[in-house]
């Protein structure tokens, strides 16, 4: 989303800093993101893999997004341009940099798609104290609603261990230190554990365990989960408006044009994720893709003499192109997006295949796919 939030403009770039809890000006966010993603790629020794990419994936032919947006995303962040990218290019560019743990981020491109930001995080390394395989059997995993028999690990070992209110909490370090993962157990009964580890809680948290490790006999259950859902509705319940209506939105640091030139608006915003947690280690990649759609514009014929809108055309029927051919318009906004998808997913129960383990609703809206669509440069 710092990518989209770098070509986005006055009180559009207001409104999605407030909500991305950005406080810095646009330059110096940019840098700072670009400080983030060379310490993040430089810090995986041969213990442990860890790689983020960037990308810029450009749909439409012609010059409609400007050098100096493109001359940021390749500075700042490291992203790859693509030019003449379809649906299969995304999903391939993301089944890539995750190792093949994400397979595809989005369904489909918008006819009005005019380019694609993505991002994607790969990471893989081994337990500094590893489980006994043989050691792993089913045992009760105790839910909000009763309990189910799950594949549990066994390991006695030295670990940093905090107990803090409403819950206790274990730091599992990586081969070579440098990495862990923090596995929280709320109290019994405390089922708003998730609400409460805000950004305050969770550096609390962090000092907690820094404390010298202790003898303790942990039991952790083995599971793969995924999970896939549009964030569109999340951002817009956040405060994020402007960047889906074409009313609102200034994209125009993306075309280097007045948005009343080049009407851009945020489409989709897809997130994915996976992690499996063994007996060896732990394997995990997330990914995130936001398009940028423009505002459908038809060209009139000058035989016509009639200015051609979408209202018109219900109104008069098809207005004609320079060409004379008849010309159909999907106009995608803010309120009905074809490519919307909501979005529940909830953790039933470890242990269990990902189809099973995770639930997610989806909607989508009526889709309109036009036979030719004419974009203004």
């Amino acid at each position: 989303m710092a990518m989209v939030l770098a070509g986005a403009r006055d009180d559009n770039a207001a409104e999605m800093a407030k909500v991305l809890g950005q406080k810095l000006p646009g330059d110096e966010i940019n840098a700072a993101n670009a400080a983030v993603l060379a310490s993040l790629n430089g810090a995986a020794p041969a213990s442990f893999q860890l790689r983020v990419a960037n990308a810029l994936m450009l749909t439409k032919p012609g010059n409609a997004i400007s050098e100096r947006y493109i001359a940021v995303l390749r500075e700042k962040y490291a992203a790859e341009i693509f030019q003449g990218a379809d649906l299969a290019m995304v999903n391939g560019w993301v089944k890539e940099k995750t190792n093949g743990k994400i397979g595809s981020i989005l369904d489909q491109l918008d006819a009005m798609t005019m380019l694609v930001l993505l991002d994607a995080i790969y990471f893989k390394a081994r337990w500094q104290a590893t489980f006994d395989a043989d050691a792993t059997r089913d045992e009760a995993f105790h839910l909000a609603d009763g309990e189910a028999q799950v594949p549990t690990m066994h390991l006695r070992a030295d670990f940093a261990l905090a107990t803090r209110p409403g819950y206790q909490a274990i730091r599992l370090p990586y081969e070579g230190g440098r990495v862990s993962m923090v596995i929280v157990l709320p109290d019994p009964g405390n089922t708003a554990i998730a609400q409460r580890l805000d950004n305050e809680e969770m550096g609390s948290l962090f000092a907690a365990l820094r404390i010298p490790p202790r003898h303790v006999e942990l039991a952790l259950p083995r599971y793969h989960a995924t999970f896939k859902s549009s964030l569109v509705g999340i951002f817009k319940s956040m405060g994020m408006r402007r960047a889906f209506d074409f009313k609102t939105a200034d994209f125009s640091g993306m075309t280097g044009k007045a948005q009343a030139e080049l009407p851009l608006a945020i489409g989709q915003i897809m997130h994915a994720a996976v992690i499996e947690v063994a007996e060896e280690g732990t394997e995990a990649a997330a990914a995130t893709a936001a398009t940028m759609v423009a505002k459908a514009r038809l060209r009139c014929s000058a035989s016509t003499g009639r200015s051609c809108s979408p209202s018109s055309t219900r109104r008069q029927g098809p207005c004609c192109s320079r060409e004379g051919s008849p010309t159909l318009v999907k106009r995608p906004d803010g309120q009905r997006d074809a490519a919307a998808a909501f979005h529940h997913g909830q953790c039933r129960r470890p242990g269990l295949p990902a189809s099973r383990a995770w639930r997610a609703k989806s909607h989508r809206g009526p889709r309109c796919a036009p036979p030719r669509e004419r974009l203004l440069s």
